[in-house]
């Protein structure tokens, strides 16, 4: 029974003859892998420095889905062949894959050389892939993914930026600048 769903989950145990069998891995390229892809539209918008102002926006839409696999570190945990590691693998949100990424960047010139600046950006949260380790099998142990990655994410982050700063010139050769960061 999936613990997430409530729905039940179907676990292959292998034969206790085929258990205590050595396994052997092949190197080979692997076809589930290359059902990725990676879709995105941005949009920008700048206002170049004028009048003491200035602004730069953008808006990020993607979306990197495909095939689970473990990946490099976990390379020999991960079998193909293997019927239990195949739930939850296929469509699946990729990566770090933060489907919206919105980041505005602005800076106006107080009078008396101030400069202030804002700097703000969101992310949708990234992926999770939750797991269970199931036992009790001739195998041993196995993790199995319950939902898919992305299905459940982190929450989004929103990280801003304010800085205000006044040069002042102590010679012809040095210059101070204060810099005040509030995150």
């Amino acid at each position: 029974m999936n613990p997430l769903t409530s729905q039940p989950l179907t676990l292959y145990n292998l034969s206790a003859a085929k258990a205590s069998q050595a396994n052997f891995y092949q190197v080979t390229n692997i076809a589930a892998l290359d059902r990725y892809s990676y879709n995105a539209v941005e949009f920008t918008a700048t206002k170049r420095l004028s009048q003491r102002w200035m602004l730069l926006a953008g808006l990020t839409i993607q979306q990197q889905k495909g095939t689970y696999g473990a990946g490099s570190p976990n390379a020999l945990s991960d079998d193909f062949n293997n019927p239990n590691f195949d739930i939850n693998r296929y469509d699946n949100y990729l990566f770090q894959d933060s489907t919206y990424v919105w980041k505005i960047n602005g800076s106006y010139e107080l009078p008396w050389k101030i400069s202030t600046a804002l700097n703000f950006q969101h992310y949708t949260g990234y992926p999770l892939r939750p797991t269970e380790v199931f036992t009790g099998l001739n195998q041993g142990s196995i993790t199995i993914a319950l939902l898919p990655q992305g299905n459940l994410r982190l929450p989004s982050v929103n990280m801003a930026d304010l800085r205000v700063s006044r040069p002042f010139r102590l010679s012809e050769r040095w210059r101070v600048e204060p810099i005040a960061d509030l995150f």
